[in-house]
């Protein structure tokens, strides 16, 4: 399960990046990553684009949020579970 938690910033001072940090289209809910790829990244509507240093909607600041995604402890803590043989670590 994936948690979705919305960030307040300061646009003043620029977008923030970082893992787990996605800026939301307010129009189709697509999702573009804060972190700078190698290639342009649009939503599915087009209104939300990136490109390298560039962060923009065609409707201004307002048509975008910042959320954090992460995963749920549940998912996280599945994955760090050790698989012991039966009868112990070292059966043979």
């Amino acid at each position: 399960m994936v948690a979705k938690e919305y960030v307040e910033y300061d646009r003043s001072r620029g977008h923030p990046s970082g893992d787990g940090l996605y800026y939301e289209c307010v129009l189709c809910g697509g999702l573009v990553s804060s972190m700078t790829p190698p290639e342009n990244e649009r939503c599915p509507c087009g209104n939300l684009c990136k490109d390298i240093g560039r962060l923009g909607t065609g409707i201004g600041d307002n048509g975008m949020r910042l959320v954090r995604i992460t995963e749920s402890e549940k998912k996280r803590e599945s994955r760090t579970l050790k698989l012991v043989p039966r009868g112990g670590q070292n059966s043979t």
